[in-house]
């Protein structure tokens, strides 16, 4: 079906798009890794969950024949991970830098 294929290529476009955007949001949100690793280190086991749930549905997607609906659950699951990672961009340039006098007092919840 011509409709099916065109909208899987869109869609793999999509994909293509959002990684690209969750690697350069990763790439950035690293760079705050000196200056908060406790902070960092959270953000990124918050992240974990959803990059294995991606890995998943990636592998389902070779195998699956409903690749349009497992197609769309990948898109929206790199949108997630794009929405948290703006997220904790924001919280990282707003929390106070730490030191090696303060690191230990700092938490965040």
């Amino acid at each position: 079906n011509i409709q099916v294929a065109a909208s899987q290529n869109e869609a793999k476009e999509a994909e293509v798009y959002y990684t690209g955007i969750v690697e350069e949001k990763q790439a950035e949100l690293g760079r705050y890794a000196a200056t908060q690793p406790q902070l960092y280190s959270r953000f990124k086991e918050d992240l974990s969950e959803l990059r294995v749930s991606y890995a998943r549905l990636k592998a389902e997607y070779a195998t699956t024949p409903e690749k349009e609906i497992v197609l769309q659950a990948m898109i929206e699951n790199l949108q997630l991970q794009t929405q948290i990672i703006e997220l904790q961009l924001d919280i990282m340039k707003k929390a106070p830098r730490n030191t090696a006098a303060d690191t230990s007092r700092q938490t965040f919840t």
